[in-house]
């Protein structure tokens, strides 16, 4: 169905995702992505891997010490988060 007005490329792409069934990937990439930019070095040396299922948000750390300051500093974390998932659909943050 072709719309008669324009859109921008951005739009479109947007309308995309959002009727793919692989939905959860892109915002798995784009978390994923965002955890990259705003952690340091040595953090995201010691995360071993990061993964959504099931409207959890999975983050898998090697390091004890870091997954503890992590856990404590869950709020933070759901609130960097939300701010990529504009459809609200991580419920909770696990850290492994």
């Amino acid at each position: 169905m072709r719309h008669s007005e324009p859109h921008t490329l951005h739009d479109a792409l947007q309308e995309m995702i959002k009727k793919s069934p692989h939905q959860h990937k892109f915002l798995q990439a784009s978390l994923s992505n965002l955890w990259k930019q705003h952690m340091p070095k040595s953090v995201i040396q010691q995360t071993r891997r990061f993964f959504l299922k099931q409207n959890k948000l999975f983050i898998e750390i090697d390091s004890a010490p870091l997954r503890q300051e992590l856990q404590l500093s869950k709020p933070k974390l759901m609130q960097l988060f939300k701010q990529a998932d504009s459809n609200g659909t991580i419920d909770e943050i696990v850290i492994l």
